[in-house]
């Protein structure tokens, strides 16, 4: 409860409940209060939703303490859901070389599964929230390598045959717009062109798509695109939109929570 109390307190409640737990667990056989890699899923994602200052960092500290004691603790085990937390968490931290980290996270889990680990495999959660981080790198110093390693990423996510959604393609618009020059007209149109065709092709352009796109591009260059001023995805070929569930077509579609943040 308090992993979701919105509290700014919750996050370290959740945690102090955590421990109390594993601590009443060794005073006797209370197999029902051992901690497992749920337990710290859900403190995890109290400290990634939280967006208080540090609390990235906390969670890939949990992460830390997961790995260690997974060498002995069968039953805690970090997963794909525990990497993806904690990259979501220095997506949203905004912190200088959040992006750095989040990328050697996503490193780890390849190098991970390619090594048999069942448990951890890069999903399109995990590439996405990497290039989130990227879109919303607030330090000059970061955008560059922001640049890059979204890219990157979003090369290896078609090439390991991971799906991208209208959530992927939202923040690669975003990642243009932050990282590019407002100057560089020209190459904000190019890029956004190929990857609107993309979404368009790929059936997963909604509200956000076009919101993102609308800040990248020129007004003349958004009709260009689009075919007009057009701003509700529900007003599109459907061909366009064939992969968004039709009672999420509107403003409370795929993508929100990322679309919001400048």
């Amino acid at each position: 409860a308090w992993a979701n109390s919105g509290d700014k307190r919750g996050q370290a409640r959740a945690e102090q409940i955590m421990r109390q737990m594993e601590e009443l667990s060794k005073l006797g056989d209370l197999q029902d209060l051992q901690l497992d890699t749920t337990s710290f899923n859900a403190v995890i994602n109290a400290y990634a939703k939280s967006g208080e200052r540090g609390s990235a960092f906390k969670a890939e500290e949990l992460l830390a303490e997961t790995e260690q004691r997974s060498k002995k603790e069968i039953h805690l085990k970090p997963n794909t859901i525990t990497y993806n937390t904690v990259i979501n968490a220095l997506a949203k931290s905004g912190e200088q070389g959040a992006v750095l980290r989040a990328d050697r996270l996503l490193s780890s889990m390849q190098k991970q599964h390619e090594e048999g680990n069942k448990f951890v495999k890069p999903d399109a959660v995990t590439y996405t929230s990497v290039i989130n981080a990227c879109a919303f790198s607030k330090h000059p110093d970061d955008r560059k390598d922001a640049f890059e390693i979204a890219f990157r990423v979003f090369k290896q996510m078609t090439l390991k045959e991971v799906t991208p959604n209208a959530v992927t393609y939202t923040s690669l618009l975003n990642v243009y717009r932050n990282c590019l020059s407002t100057t560089d007209k020209e190459n904000r149109f190019l890029l956004s062109q190929y990857l609107f065709k993309e979404c368009s092709k790929a059936g997963f352009v909604n509200d956000y798509v076009l919101g993102a796109l609308k800040k990248v591009v020129t007004k003349e260059q958004y009709i260009q695109l689009v075919g007009s001023g057009e701003q509700n995805s529900s007003n599109l070929p459907s061909v366009w939109t064939r992969m968004i569930p039709k009672r999420l077509n509107g403003r409370k579609s795929v993508g929100s929570k990322y679309s919001k943040r400048e």
